[in-house]
């Protein structure tokens, strides 16, 4: 339905998206950044003031676009939701289906002319990189608006130094033993003892305490206020202990540098804040998944400050533990930004 906004004041027309209702109505909205596009809009040039005056045109209010959704969504299981694309595809649980009508037959007039196929093999390979890169042209077909660095105006551009990297797996790398690297989903780990976890602030043990007025002491260690517990409260795990320090996270990436499994991707051309939106995928024989990424945070090299600052993101995917319907995070590679 469209409107007449006000065309005596600025108003911003905002309502929220299909995807943000949904997002809602499980609790997952955390809005952190806003754009503004003029998609809805037009210029015309005028010799006296530059601009004609855009307060005299009538506008159609904001309304429900294919393009509103830019970052894939899943399951608990990781597998895709429904996105909307311009190669008639239907996505459901991870799975690309293509759509065809019987003609020709009864069917026309007793049921359904309709077949669902779902795509596998190489037919899903062949449509796996236009059903992704429809989250850059949504994007783009946003036309927000940005601001021109003054200063590095002419490395506005990215790229990437290489476009495809690949590791080769056989039986004695990376792994040399794989008996000491098999188990049984139900006995790995939860989420909770995993020590990748252990910065993240709901991920930490933190009994509750009587209040405590002295503020030299940091509450944010369960150490300094064992004197002030409500109750003898036990951890679920001991990733509050043995928890995952630079030095360790650093000494296996080292140790798989060597290994020949560590791959260097520069990013040039690109802007001086270098703001990167990543999204991981698998991709199976007919299903693809979203994987699932630990924000480890930032650090330097030898806890010296002056050296570059690194980010590391853990990547891999969440699985069920049948016996507990608890989940366990299987951590398939790691991301170092710097």
């Amino acid at each position: 339905m469209s409107g007449i906004l006000d065309n005596k004041s600025r108003v911003f027309d905002t309502i929220v998206t299909l995807e943000g209702k949904r997002q809602l109505s499980m609790g997952g909205v955390d809005i952190k950044y806003v754009t503004f596009t003029d998609s809805a809009t037009f210029y015309q040039a005028d010799i006296i003031s530059g601009s004609t005056d855009p307060t005299t045109r009538i506008y159609l209010e904001a309304c429900h676009l294919p393009q509103d959704k830019v970052t894939f969504q899943a399951d608990n299981l990781g597998k895709l939701l429904p996105f909307e694309n311009e190669l008639d595809l239907g996505l459901s649980s991870g799975q690309l289906l293509n759509y065809s009508f019987i003609t020709g037959n009864t069917l026309m007039i007793t049921g359904s002319n309709e077949r669902v196929t779902t795509l596998t093999g190489d037919a899903l390979w062949e449509n796996v990189d236009p059903i992704l890169a429809t989250s850059i042209d949504n994007f783009q077909k946003q036309r927000a608006l940005a601001t021109i660095d003054t200063l590095w105006h002419d490395e506005e551009d990215f790229a990437l130094g290489n476009n495809e990297i690949e590791f080769v797996i056989h039986n004695e790398k990376p792994v040399q033993n794989q008996n000491n690297f098999i188990a049984n989903i139900n006995h790995l780990e939860d989420i909770f003892e995993d020590p990748r976890f252990s910065r993240l602030d709901n991920f930490k043990y933190l009994p509750p305490i009587n209040r405590v007025d002295d503020v030299s002491i940091d509450k944010s260690d369960h150490r300094n206020v064992a004197n002030y517990a409500l109750g003898q409260y036990v951890p679920w795990g001991r990733s509050h202990v043995f928890k995952l320090t630079n030095r360790d996270v650093c000494n296996e990436l080292d140790h798989f540098a060597k290994m020949g499994y560590s791959k260097l991707i520069k990013f040039d051309p690109t802007s001086r804040d270098n703001n990167l939106f990543m999204q991981a995928f698998e991709v199976s024989n007919d299903t693809m998944f979203k994987l699932d990424v630990i924000d480890y945070g930032k650090f330097h090299d030898n806890s010296d400050e002056n050296s570059p600052v690194k980010h590391i993101f853990f990547v891999g995917k969440l699985m069920t533990k049948q016996e507990s319907a608890t989940h366990t995070f299987v951590h398939l590679f790691s991301l170092v930004f710097g």
